[in-house]
Formats: structure tokens, C-alpha cells, sequence
């Protein structure tokens, strides 16, 4: 299986009806599409969140999986955290 592109990713200002995701270091394309329109844009949004939704969800998957150990507040708290971050962008909540 092939590896994805490391993110982050950001959304691209639209230009000329279509939109970007592209890396945040060096702009790499790793997404586009036509028609921009708001459903496009929630996409767009979605799939720059990607990554920091993939890690988000690893960690807690790893925090659930070892809920019969001591886990420290910390580490539940910064998990917490990246999972509200990855959310509010993929939703456009973001600030």
C-alpha cells in the first residue's frame, strides 16, 4: 500500500471555478476538482482535514485500546484537543 502525501494540507483559494488542496510546505497538489460551489468547498474542507483527522483518530484508537491502563491526563487531553482541531477544520469552523 501506498503512503499519502504528508500533510498538512490547506485549501487553496478557489480560482477560475475550481479549487486546490495543496500541501501547506511547498503547495503540492495532492486534490482539485470543477465546479466550485459550497458542496465542493465542504469537500475541499474534508479532505485537507485529512491527515490531521487520520492522526487524531490513531491516537484515540490507541488511548480506547488501553483503557485498562493508567493513561495520563496529559495524553488525553492533547488527543482531545487534535480531535476538536481536526474537526473544526474539516467543518470550516476553524479560527
Amino acid at each position: 500500500m501506498s503512503k499519502h502525501t504528508p500533510g498538512p494540507w490547506r485549501v487553496a483559494p478557489p480560482s477560475v471555478g475550481r479549487f486546490k488542496v495543496c500541501t501547506v510546505e511547498g503547495g503540492k497538489i495532492v486534490g482539485e476538482a470543477s465546479n466550485y460551489n459550497e458542496q465542493a468547498d465542504a469537500n475541499a474542507r474534508l479532505i485537507a482535514a485529512a491527515p490531521e483527522l487520520l492522526v487524531a483518530a490513531q491516537d484515540a484508537f490507541s488511548i480506547l485500546c488501553h483503557l485498562d491502563e493508567p493513561i495520563p491526563y496529559e495524553r488525553i487531553a492533547e488527543c482531545i484537543e487534535d480531535l476538536r482541531a481536526a474537526i473544526a477544520k474539516a467543518t470550516g469552523e476553524q479560527s
